[in-house]
């Protein structure tokens, strides 16, 4: 099950096809925020596995820095702040 959300944020991540918007995104996360104390650390933690992964596939430099920005600019809808919260 968390292979297939993953796979959905990263497709709504980088542009592709996803049931995704912005709104639901935080929407779906909120739960998990605010009762299980989802935060920074756990974003982070998953960025690192996302960066550790792309790197050990040999991935050129360039195109994981794009990934990662991608990915971190989703921080605030995942961890419900700012005009997400």
């Amino acid at each position: 099950r968390q292979i297939l959300k993953q796979r959905e944020f990263l497709g709504f991540a980088f542009g592709g096809p996803s049931e995704y918007n912005h709104r639901q995104l935080a929407e779906a996360h909120r739960r998990i925020v605010l009762r299980e104390g989802l935060n920074e650390q756990h974003f982070d933690a998953v960025a690192n596995h996302l960066l550790a992964t792309l790197d050990g596939r040999n991935v050129p430099k360039r195109l994981i820095k794009v990934a990662l920005e991608k990915v971190a600019a989703l921080k605030p809808q995942v961890l419900c702040q700012g005009e997400y919260a």
